[in-house]
């Protein structure tokens, strides 16, 4: 949780200091109002609004269906209720992948539908224009990499990957060609084993909220 107790809204600069300063940086998932306000104050620095509403909320089995209008939806709500924190929305599987135009489109549409302060974007090198395009727009990207649930089809599975040594080599150099494109710790999810290696003995909490860690 922050440290940064006199501030009163954090900001994308608010977390560079943060890093720069070696400050753990606090992220929870909020999908409505009333949830993003008792998150909001208790002092999280980050909010994500998290395409897995279309399982928590809406019970899909996947975070597949869940709809551009419908992320705008929750993370309006969730906006309304923050008066601290710094909002990031998830950008649902469809908007975004393929398409640097329509990603941008996408990005757009949150940010001045919502009021959010960033988006965020799973995958790596094949959205790297996708990043610079909507960077160009001046809207905060955060990256997301290790378990992507956009991909479970292309998967199979929502095991925990890149256990072995010359995938987990290859999971953490692949942002490198991208890394200095966005301007917000990069979010991994489940993968507190592989960068906390003293407590291996430690289980892996199954929630879909996502851990940031700064690149």
């Amino acid at each position: 949780m922050s440290t940064q107790s006199a501030v009163k809204v954090v900001t994308t600069h608010v977390l560079s200091e943060m890093k720069l300063k070696g400050e753990k940086i606090s992220m929870l998932t909020s999908y409505d109002y009333s949830m993003a306000r008792i998150v909001d104050q208790a002092g999280i620095d980050v909010i994500l609004v998290g395409d897995s509403a279309s399982n928590v909320m809406a019970g899909h089995e996947t975070t597949l269906p869940i709809t551009l209008d419908q992320m705008i939806y929750h993370a309006a709500s969730v906006v309304r209720g923050v008066k601290r924190a710094l909002v990031v929305v998830d950008m649902p599987f469809g908007s975004y992948q393929g398409n640097s135009k329509e990603a941008l489109n996408s990005a757009i549409r949150i940010m001045k539908e919502t009021a959010a302060d960033a988006i965020k974007l799973e995958g790596g090198e094949e959205i790297l224009e996708s990043i610079q395009r909507i960077l160009s727009a001046g809207i905060p990207v955060m990256g997301h990499l290790g378990l992507t649930p956009q991909s479970i089809h292309k998967f199979g599975t929502y095991a925990i990957r890149a256990k072995k040594k010359r995938k987990r080599k290859n999971w953490f150099t692949m942002p490198i060609s991208w890394k200095k494109q966005v301007v917000l710790p990069s979010c991994w999810r489940k993968f507190r084993q592989l960068w906390q290696p003293e407590s291996p003995k430690k289980s892996v909490s199954p929630s879909s909220a996502s851990v940031p860690v700064a690149v």
